[in-house]
């Protein structure tokens, strides 16, 4: 059965009449419904037309519906053109006359058996290709941003990928011989940028989509991985005195998983916690070993995703090497409380 989740359709319908403008008006998928019908048959069921009847209850006068019909690979090809086309329309005549939908925004097709939800290799399967798949669109501003990677090395073959998410938006794309990406985006809207290559530490920015990004490129350098460096885990977030990890920390922790599957380095965690205005704890004190906990559990999480033991190290570093020793302010306390890693010689 057709799975619906909310993506961003990849065609344009329109676009601004600014010259230099990047912004065009795209559909967003918002939701839709699977009708099954018997083999053969065409015509609307009381369950059908309940499962319809649902789905426009959050139906609004600027949506779209888009009907597609289809069968099962049983009868000919032009059999089941026809059939998929009946189901199609008893659709769009449901939607135009019962419901009242205007009819120029209702849009439906027919497949025939082109475009099967599941194999034809038996009736099981066969019963989710005899269907019709409507589905809801709303109209949506879209901004095409442009960005530039560059890498801290001679390297000429690096690849990154940029991956960008939002609160109802996710897409991805790679970079160019030359470093540039473009990728179409909804307009008006904070999201988070995180671009990453093999061997290279990655990178993460949140950007809110505005006119503003018409004339420049985000611009990125991603540092290489090389022994003896350090670098900071960034929107790593742990609850105050403890070593439980904040939700907002989870992406950083996914494209930390990224950089070790896709790199070939061995690291050392090291942990650290807010103990400002005081000397450095011992190894023994309660903030030590805190900070040891929170090593552990990067280290932890990564071995959880199968990354070996063998390419880790891990320590706490308590409050040694705080990076405001003097703060006052929580902003300054919680970069404090972090974790690091250092690229070191792999013992194997």
């Amino acid at each position: 059965m057709r799975i619906f989740a909310s993506v961003i359709i990849s065609f344009c319908l329109l676009m601004s009449t600014m010259v230099h403008s990047q912004k065009v008006d795209s559909l967003a998928f918002v939701e839709g419904v699977t009708l099954l019908f018997d083999s053969a048959k065409d015509q609307l069921s009381n369950d059908h037309m309940t499962k319809i009847d649902s789905l426009l209850t959050n139906y609004h006068s600027n949506n779209l519906l888009r009907i597609e019909g289809h069968t099962d690979d049983i009868g000919s090809v032009a059999y089941n053109n026809e059939l998929a086309k009946r189901r199609a329309l008893g659709v769009f005549n449901y939607l135009a006359k019962q419901a009242q939908i205007d009819s120029n925004r209702i849009f439906y097709n027919s497949y025939g058996e082109l475009k099967p939800a599941q194999s034809n290799l038996n009736n099981d399967n066969r019963k989710y290709n005899r269907r019709v798949d409507l589905s809801m669109y709303t109209k949506k501003s879209m901004r095409k941003i442009r960005g530039v990677v560059t890498f801290d090395s001679l390297d000429t073959t690096a690849t990154a990928k940029i991956r960008i998410e939002g609160k109802e938006f996710q897409d991805s794309t790679y970079s160019q011989k030359d470093g540039s990406w473009s990728i179409t985006v909804p307009d008006s809207v904070f999201v988070t940028l995180d671009i990453s290559a093999p061997n290279y530490f990655f990178s993460t920015k949140r950007i809110k989509v505005t006119q503003a990004l018409d004339s420049r490129k985000i611009q990125v350098e991603l540092p290489k991985l090389e022994i003896g460096k350090e670098y900071d885990l960034p929107n790593l977030y742990f609850k105050s005195n403890l070593p439980i990890l904040l939700p907002s920390s989870e992406p950083t922790l996914i494209l930390l998983f990224g950089t070790m599957r896709t790199s070939e380095v061995c690291i050392h965690i090291k942990g650290h916690v807010n103990y400002p205005n005081e000397p450095p704890v011992s190894k023994s004190h309660s903030y030590f070993k805190l900070s040891e906990a929170r090593a552990t559990k990067v280290y932890d999480y990564l071995i959880e995703y199968g990354i070996a033991e063998n390419r880790m190290q891990r320590s706490g570093k308590g409050n040694w090497e705080m990076v405001y020793p003097k703060a006052t302010k929580e902003s300054l306390m919680q970069k404090n409380r972090r974790v690091e890693i250092e690229i070191v010689e792999c013992s194997f």
